[in-house]
Formats: C-alpha cells, structure tokens, sequence
C-alpha cells in the first residue's frame, strides 16, 4: 500500500511541474500557432497534457488508461488522432519550444 501512495504522489508532482512548464513557456501559444485547434470534443491543451505526462512516467497511454480510466477522460482514437494529425507542424512545435526554452536559459 505504501508504494501505491508514494506512486501517485510522485506522478502528482510530476503533473504540477509540467503544468507550470507550460505556464512558463507558454505552450498553448506554441500550439496555437502551430495549428492544434479543438474540432470537437476535448480540449488541446488537455490531450497534450497527457502526451507529455506518459512520456515522463515511462507509460504507454494505454497502461496509463487501463491502471487509472477516470484519469484520461478521453478514448485511445482521440489521442492517437491528435497525434498523427497532418494539420498540426510537430516540427515548428519543436523549433519554437526549443527557442523558448534557449531563449529562457541564455536570460538568466
């Protein structure tokens, strides 16, 4: 029991520093420009939250969806959807967060 309850803090705090990374970089600007706009359903910002947050909990969303459902309020074709988007430029995501984040470094 111990370390289910050290797990889920542990994935809490993870959550809140990759909230206020977003904060800090503005990244629903960065996806704005980059053409992620909500069609339908959920919000972009949510569904990229949960991209980021598998990535640095090392789970699949899968597992992620199958351990916790009510974490993910979406299914598995919405986030693969938001994935291999062809309206969405992933590389000037990639350019402009990482110029943000040179930008942010050189300042202080």
């Amino acid at each position: 029991m111990n370390i289910v309850s050290h797990h889920h803090h542990s994935c809490e705090a993870a959550s809140s520093k990759i909230q206020q990374f977003f904060a800090e970089f503005h990244i629903s600007q960065i996806l704005r420009s980059c053409n992620a706009y909500k069609l339908r359903g959920f919000a972009v910002m949510a569904i990229f939250l949960v991209t980021f947050e598998a990535v640095f909990q090392r789970r699949s969303f899968y597992q992620r969806k199958k351990d916790a459902p009510e974490s993910i309020p979406f299914e598995r074709d919405t986030f693969y959807r938001f994935l291999n988007s062809c309206a969405i430029h992933w590389r000037k995501f990639t350019l402009l967060l990482g110029t943000a984040v040179i930008q942010r470094t050189l300042r202080r």
